[in-house]
């Protein structure tokens, strides 16, 4: 039992480092491509527009490759966290906004949340 609680806790020693040394900027970019792959809203497109997002902040902040791993596991967290916060049907509102505002990011696309129909 001892042994057991000893790797739980050195697993989440790296977890910790991760979440505390991400870079914002590099955060958000992974963010939104968990948030695009959460909602459906993938396209090669947007992949290319993603990669070319990515090497521009990695460029602009000066980041080394290693700064990607710490960025990319945070946002995998945060994006499933809010995914799992929005409950049943909650998270169509969230693809609409900050899903549609990935897409426009790496596509330069502008996406509308189709219009109910009033009966």
């Amino acid at each position: 039992m001892r042994l057991l609680l000893m790797l739980l806790t050195l697993l989440a020693i790296p977890m910790t480092w991760a979440a505390e040394n991400a870079h914002p900027a590099l955060t958000e970019i992974y963010y939104q491509r968990e948030v695009i792959g959460y909602c459906g809203l993938g396209a090669q497109g947007l992949k290319e527009g993603f990669h070319k997002e990515l090497a521009f902040l990695m460029s602009e902040h000066n980041l080394g490759e290693n700064a990607k791993l710490p960025a990319r596991d945070q946002a995998y967290k945060d994006a499933y966290a809010e995914w799992n916060n929005r409950g049943l049907g909650g998270f169509r509102k969230w693809c609409q906004t900050e899903g549609f505002d990935a897409v426009e990011r790496f596509s330069g696309i502008r996406l509308q949340a189709p219009k109910r129909q009033s009966q």
